[in-house]
C-alpha cells in the first residue's frame, strides 16, 4: 500500500511491519528490536535516550554529543540494558554488555545504543527469551513487576496490538526476529489510530521527550 511504501522510504534502518486482521491493518515501523535468535545465540538491541537529527552536519554532531554526556539520559539507557541483561541472564549461560553505549543514528532522530549477546541455555528457545524480556522497560516501564500493576491500575489507553510483539519464526524455532509494536498506528478503512509515547525518569522535562 501507499502508506507501507511510504514508511520503508522514510524509515530505512527500522523493522517495518503490518498485520492484518478483521479489515483492521495494524503498521509501524520500528527500530526497537526485542529479541532475534539463531542457532542459539540471542541478540538484543537497546535503545533509549534520544535527541532529533540535523541536517547540518556540526549541529547534528552537536546534538550527538550532548546526549551521550547527558547524565539523565545514561541513566535512562542504563534502565534498559540493565532490565536486558537481568533477563537473559534467566534463560542464558553467557551474556555479553559493551562498556558504553553508542550513538544510533535513524533518519528524524539519534538514540543511545547498546547491542547485548547472549548463549542461550540448552532446552531455552526464542519464546523463553522473549517471556522473560517482555515487557521492555519502554512499554512496561521499571522495575517491571510493579511498573505493570500501576499501569493496569491507572491506563486509560486500551493499547489493543500497541505495544505486542511482532515478527518472523522458523518453524523449528531455531531462528527469529522480534520487535516491538510501537512507533505504530492502527488503521480502519480511511481512519486511523497513531500511537506515540515518551520515556520518563528522574530529571525528565515532558514536554521536551
Amino acid at each position: 500500500s501507499v502508506v507501507l511504501r511510504r514508511l520503508v522510504s522514510l524509515n530505512p534502518d527500522s523493522t517495518v511491519f503490518a498485520v492484518k486482521r478483521r479489515g483492521s491493518v495494524f503498521l509501524g515501523a520500528t527500530p526497537e528490536s526485542l529479541v532475534s535468535v539463531k542457532m542459539g545465540e540471542a541478540d538484543v538491541d537497546c535503545l533509549a535516550a534520544s535527541s532529533p537529527r540535523s541536517g547540518e552536519k556540526r549541529a547534528d554532531d552537536a546534538s550527538g554529543a550532548r546526549l551521550l554526556n547527558d547524565p539523565k539520559s545514561s541513566r535512562e539507557h542504563q534502565f534498559v540494558v540493565q532490565a536486558a541483561v537481568s533477563a537473559l541472564s534467566r534463560v542464558s549461560s553467557r551474556v555479553e554488555v559493551p562498556g558504553a553505549p553508542v550513538l544510533k543514528k535513524l533518519t528524524t532522530i539519534q538514540h543511545l545504543y547498546t547491542p547485548v549477546k547472549a548463549t542461550l541455555l540448552e532446552g531455552e528457545d526464542v519464546w523463553a527469551a522473549a517471556r522473560s524480556l517482555w515487557p521492555s522497560p519502554a512499554i512496561g516501564g521499571e522495575p517491571k513487576e510493579k511498573a505493570v500493576r500501576w499501569i493496569r491500575r491507572f491506563e486509560r489507553l486500551e493499547r489493543g496490538w500497541y505495544s505486542g510483539v511482532v515478527g518472523l519464526l522458523s518453524a523449528n524455532l531455531d531462528e527469529a526476529r522480534l520487535v516491538v509494536g510501537i512507533r505504530s498506528g492502527l488503521v480502519r478503512g480511511r481512519r486511523a489510530i497513531v500511537y506515540a509515547g515518551a520515556g520518563l525518569v528522574a530529571g525528565s522535562e515532558p514536554r521536551e521527550e
